[in-house]
């Protein structure tokens, strides 16, 4: 679906929620073009971010006034400390911002409070940081709990049911001020708004979509997300979707693309480990440590044994129809 016809189908909602893999670059772009679609479509938003936290407020403020370039906002915002994931992804989004006047607003609360927050609760936080917090952390529907169960088990470490709680804890914490922060950058611009954050927190509705319908209700919620579904399979969890594949970038240099049941190599850093050792643009890995390649996950699956087995990371790649053996060396040395 064109970002024209999703800008049409969101006219007269309140809040737009833009899903994301964060580290995809095609996500970006579409969420930019989204954005700048609702300004052609006559309803011009306020852009909210769930990348920076509320503690940089006044730094947007002054980037909304003029004040403050898009090129300076990764040193005002710390952004590389704060987010992590790098700023070129998203600043095509900003861009879009800048050049039609909408204004720019925090959304969540610094990771290190979220986290102490899921570690001791909220009695083990100050005044200070209370005050970045809600009064009330509106807790998960029970289909967001199963799925938040999902996610849980598949980290390593704690598996308790104390664990969990912790967890969710955090999870509804962030799902709970990114939504309340929203609330106030519509009543503070008088625009709606267009969030940006995490296709974890914006899918089925069930988690910044549930906070705004207790914190806004009767406000009108339009969700986008990321398709990434090979064609012909069912499309689920939003009103409307924009195609981009999956997507990792590997610190050995190649960009890995999930296309319908195949992991293609999509780009190679040149001067990079992946290059030296001969990984090219259009390689279709078929197999990495003997075992079968289907999709991303099975990448780091295979990554996980290389690293368990102290063995040099191996690929098997399609090329022309030839089978090559790519060694990328151990994981975790040089570049």
């Amino acid at each position: 679906m064109g970002v024209e016809e999703v800008a049409k189908k969101a006219a007269g909602a309140d809040y737009v929620l833009i899903g994301e893999g964060h580290d995809s670059a095609c996500d970006h772009a579409a969420q930019a073009a989204l954005v700048k679609a609702l300004v052609d479509a006559g309803r011009p938003p306020a852009v909210g971010f769930e990348m920076i936290p509320v503690g940089y407020a006044e730094v947007l403020g002054e980037f909304n006034k003029g004040r403050i370039s898009v090129a300076a906002l990764p040193e005002v915002l710390d952004w590389e400390e704060s987010w992590g994931f790098p700023f070129a992804l998203y600043e095509p989004i900003f861009r879009v911002a800048d050049e039609n006047g909408l204004p720019v607003y925090a959304l969540n609360v610094p990771s290190a409070l979220a986290r102490k927050v899921g570690k001791e609760g909220m009695d083990g936080v100050s005044a200070e940081e209370r005050a970045m917090l809600p009064a009330t952390i509106i807790p998960p529907l029970k289909e967001q709990r199963k799925m938040l169960r999902q996610v849980f088990e598949s980290h390593p470490g704690e598996r308790d049911d104390a664990a969990f709680e912790r967890f969710m804890t955090v999870q509804s914490l962030w799902d709970t001020v990114m939504a309340e922060n929203a609330v106030a950058a519509r009543k503070a611009s008088g625009r709606p708004v267009a969030v940006i954050a995490g296709a974890g927190h914006v899918e089925y509705g069930w988690g910044i979509a549930h906070r705004l319908r207790t914190l806004d209700p009767g406000a009108k919620i339009f969700v986008a997300m990321p398709w990434r579904a090979a064609p012909g399979e069912e499309l689920a969890g939003a009103e409307a979707f924009f195609y981009c594949p999956q997507q990792h970038k590997s610190r050995m240099g190649m960009l890995l693309e999930d296309r319908g049941g195949r992991v293609v190599v999509a780009a190679v850093v040149p001067g990079s480990r992946a290059q030296k050792a001969g990984l090219a643009a259009g390689d279709v890995v078929v197999e990495a440590q003997g075992l079968p390649v289907a999709a991303l996950a099975d990448m780091h699956d295979a990554g996980f044994k290389a690293h368990e087995d102290k063995a040099p990371f191996v690929l098997t790649v399609e090329r022309a129809g030839t089978r090559l053996t790519i060694d990328l060396g151990r994981l975790g040395e040089g570049n």
